[in-house]
């Protein structure tokens, strides 16, 4: 389409999730998720708290 505006998405990278929240029942439960940057960063979709792991793949 001549004249369109090009979108620019942040980037994405995928990592392993896992929460470590004492009482979460996902609690050390390995999750592969898409996060995009600047800052990457996710919620357990269980108990609600940050994901205190996050490992790059």
């Amino acid at each position: 389409m001549v004249g369109a505006v090009e979108e620019e998405f942040p980037p994405s990278k995928q990592f392993i999730a896992v929460c470590r929240t004492g009482e979460c029942p996902v609690a050390g439960i390995e999750f592969e998720v898409t996060l995009y940057g600047p800052n990457y960063a996710c919620i357990c979709g269980r108990c609600g708290q940050a994901h205190s792991e996050l490992i790059e793949l």
